[in-house]
């Protein structure tokens, strides 16, 4: 079986799991709790991700095979290729703690004495909080999760060059 399919496999369980957290209601709290759509960042890097994921996978497969110096320049050169990868999996964590940072700062700029001093303030204080511990809790989960996804993604991805370049070596 070839890099691209073993990612499409890898790739296709993930959307079933993302498809079950959309269905079971995870997307929805996490999406409105988030007034600063660092989830929507988060989103969009993995994407980013993926797609140079198997953008790089599809360039990975057509190397050729035959032992030469222009080759093994090739794989070497495939091998530099792949490590922006790694910075989206950094990012997609980085991006995760902002929003859990972020979802602090939210939870704990409503609350003031001003609002305490009423029932009606102290509520307002309540929901408040909330969303900003559902921010924060959202975001950890969603720079986490893809991240780990993307770890995946780009441990198929060396593993197939460093087969490939091992081949060539040998």
């Amino acid at each position: 079986m070839n890099l691209t399919w073993r990612l499409a496999i890898v790739n296709f369980i993930g959307s079933c799991v993302m498809v079950w957290a959309w269905w079971v209601g995870i997307f929805g709290t996490v999406a409105g709790a988030d007034p600063y759509h660092i989830t929507t960042a988060i989103i969009a890097a993995f994407l980013a991700g993926v797609l140079y994921t198997f953008r790089r996978a599809r360039a990975v497969q057509r190397l050729p095979k035959q032992i030469s110096k222009a080759n093994q320049r090739e794989g070497r050169k495939a091998a530099i290729l792949n490590s922006p990868i790694a910075d989206v999996i950094e990012s997609l964590v980085l991006l995760g703690l902002i929003g859990s940072a972020l979802g602090i700062v939210h939870a704990f700029t409503g609350i003031s004495k001003d609002t305490l001093a009423t029932p009606e303030g102290v509520k307002d204080a309540g929901v408040h909080a909330l969303t900003g511990v559902t921010l924060l809790a959202g975001a950890t989960l969603a720079g986490s999760s893809t991240a780990l996804w993307t770890i995946w993604n780009n441990r198929l991805l060396e593993i197939e060059t460093a087969l490939h370049n091992e081949d060539i070596s040998s």
